[in-house]
């Protein structure tokens, strides 16, 4: 991709908005017209000034003696979400919040800085919330271990150049949609078939198509694909 990353961040908005509708969520918070420079060059420049707390471990005593205010550095450096989203079922309130960052003013993402956007995304302790930060370097398994996130929060790395299209759009990708271990227990009696959720073939977490429907391990993901001789014919895969 040959595009500075400013124009990459305005390619990639309508496909967020898409990925939060494919999700089902509601649009609560939108930064995305002052998001795509300025705070990027903001975060930059308090991120440079505050690079001795920020990289220091948590028990270092220099983090203690250093002459700048920690909880000041939280504050100006905390980031603002590009979107925050909700995800309501009925009359019954909140089931599920998101909240989408961008990071692309450095390749890595630290876990120090990690911890930041994590305060910045304000999900209840209470319910379940997805953590979306999409990032100008490629996320990596090690980088993923070293961030600690509640149990109650499912953290999702995007590497910005993926999201210059929609993938669930493509002509040779099969229609994949979230379905409850209920619904699938339901179309196995219905067609009579007896399997186990393991059993299940498997899905990556990190799939294209399952990080962009926000598949989860342990979820079960109905795969439509169309059949020369039934017309229509549905697999299940289960998220590892």
């Amino acid at each position: 991709m040959n595009d500075p990353w400013e124009k990459q961040i305005l390619r990639s908005v309508p496909i967020v908005r898409q990925l939060i509708e494919t999700r089902g969520f509601d649009v609560v918070e939108d930064n995305s017209f002052d998001h795509v420079k300025e705070e990027q060059q903001r975060l930059e420049a308090c991120y440079n000034q505050y690079s001795v707390i920020l990289k220091a471990p948590k028990d270092d005593e220099t983090v203690a003696a250093a002459p700048e205010d920690t909880d000041k550095m939280k504050k100006i450096a905390m980031p603002v979400p590009m979107f925050r989203c909700v995800k309501c079922e009925g009359e019954g309130g909140v089931i599920e919040t998101m909240a989408v960052f961008y990071h692309t003013y450095a390749t890595t993402l630290p876990a120090a800085e990690f911890r930041l956007y994590l305060d910045a995304a304000k999900i209840s302790e209470t319910s379940p919330g997805t953590l979306v930060i999409i990032m100008r370097g490629t996320p990596s398994k090690q980088k993923r271990a070293a961030y600690q996130c509640p149990t109650n929060v499912y953290l999702q790395l995007f590497h910005l150049p993926d999201l210059m299209r929609n993938v669930t759009k493509h002509v040779l990708v099969p229609k994949h949609s979230k379905i409850s271990d209920e619904d699938f227990q339901k179309y196995a009696t219905r067609h009579k078939f007896t399997i186990r959720k393991e059993e299940l073939a498997k899905i990556f977490s990190t799939d294209p198509v399952a990080m962009f429907i926000g598949l989860k391990p342990l979820e079960i993901c109905k795969i439509e694909r169309i059949s020369t001789t039934t017309g229509m014919s549905d697999f299940f895969r289960i998220c590892i």
